[in-house]
């Protein structure tokens, strides 16, 4: 991606007692982020209880989490026509006003058809803004501090999501006595938050231009050599196998083991510590165990926590199991991009990361939580974590039949 020139001292911003020198725009753009973190963090919460508590079975919820990467899949071109015409700001922001306002629709109705074609919608919303948001602080960094912005971005976020997820955790039941639909009221002003981040977005000025005709080409994918679709396969099966569980951790953790709203929103909250202490102690960890064992080691330990659930209803064992787990996939997720994109020519980049978020976005959202869903409803949980961990541990054997064929 191109660099910016460097950045004047008077649009600069100095931190702690270290020197970082970041465009205004940047400092703009990762505020923003941290505000839709931290209010993203109370539906992800709380979404599916809001969703049972109307009457909604597993099947419907399943179907809600797949809704709006469907929605993005069918307006993925007319956004992308839009984008060509209206330009990367205006792109951040709309999309953002067009996610949220789609979403605040959901909650002046119950009606399941209404209900789940608001979420559908406000897939144009998200893929607008991910189009603009596509390598926006590489755009805006220079080589020097490029690691410096990007570890201040996914810190950030990542502190006002835990303190969002806590809020979401404690909020039910201290507004239970005061309202008759805490879950409403709560989601309703968290997608107000949301809406409160489009005013720092609304300050930036001057972005790099970014023309997604000439980057989304089909006939990147069609030249493409088949060992780079077929190194993806490890990643599209992990994918559909975490989110066969991952969308449904709080439902769950009521259903099978009882757990109150608020010690889903500690456990919630305590996986995300772990899965940020385990990112920043990753370049550690891959040196002790090397990029290739720590993949599998990942996958195959991840691939015994969801089996592991499978063997009883201890809510405190399972919540142990769940942390030991997001530490595990939080070692394998990274460690397999970073192994994926050695392996390949630097021509070859961006289609490979455009098929991994088309496995993260697309594939494994829109296929495991209906799945889920149905499997749930006709023979509860059990199956779940059997045909997870299955998936998982294929994703491990297909990986290391890949690096043996490559020696």
């Amino acid at each position: 991606m191109g660099n910016l020139p460097c950045v004047s001292e008077n649009k600069s911003l100095q931190f702690a007692s270290v020197r970082y020198r970041f465009p205004i725009a940047a400092m703009w753009f990762v505020l923003a982020q941290s505000i839709f973190s931290f209010a993203t963090a109370v539906p992800d919460t709380l979404m599916n209880f809001y969703l049972s508590e109307l009457g909604f079975d597993t099947v419907y919820i399943g179907m809600w989490h797949a809704a709006s990467q469907i929605g993005a899949a069918i307006t993925l071109f007319p956004c992308l026509w839009l984008f060509e015409r209206i330009g990367r700001r205006a792109a951040l922001i709309g999309g953002v006003l067009a996610s949220n306002l789609a979403r605040l629709s959901m909650f002046v109705t119950t009606t399941p058809t209404l209900v789940i074609a608001a979420e559908a919608a406000s897939g144009f919303g998200t893929v607008l803004f991910s189009l603009a948001s596509i390598s926006l602080l590489a755009d805006l960094s220079q080589a020097e501090n490029r690691a410096e912005l990007f570890s201040f971005h996914d810190g950030i976020r990542g502190l006002l999501a835990l303190f969002g997820g806590l809020c979401a955790a404690i909020l039910p039941a201290w507004l239970a006595s005061m309202i008759v639909q805490p879950y409403h009221t709560i989601l309703v002003g968290a997608f107000i938050i949301r809406l409160i981040g489009v005013l720092p977005l609304l300050s930036i000025r001057d972005l790099p231009t970014l023309r997604p005709s000439q980057v989304f080409n089909p006939l990147a994918l069609i030249r493409t050599r088949w060992q780079v679709l077929w190194l993806c396969v490890p990643y599209m099966l992990m994918q559909v196998a975490y989110l066969l569980l991952a969308p449904f951790f709080n439902l769950m953790l009521r259903l099978r083991y009882g757990a109150s709203d608020f010690e889903v929103g500690v456990l919630l909250t305590l996986r995300g510590v772990m899965s940020g202490l385990t990112a920043l102690g990753l370049t550690g960890i891959a040196t002790q165990l090397g990029v290739r064992r720590g993949v599998f080691i990942g996958l195959m330990g991840t691939a015994l926590c969801f089996t592991g659930l499978a063997f009883g209803q201890n809510l405190q064992l399972a919540m142990l199991i769940l942390v030991l787990q997001v530490i595990l996939y939080s070692i394998a997720n990274p460690l397999f991009r970073a192994d994926y994109i050695g392996n390949i020519r630097r021509d070859e980049y961006f289609v490979a990361s455009s098929l991994m978020g088309f496995a993260s976005g697309f594939v494994g959202p829109i296929i495991s939580p209906p799945l889920s869903g149905i499997i749930q409803r006709d023979y509860g949980f059990e199956p779940l974590f059997w045909l997870a961990g299955g998936l998982m541990a294929l994703s491990a054997l297909v990986f290391t039949m890949q690096q043996i064929k490559r020696k």
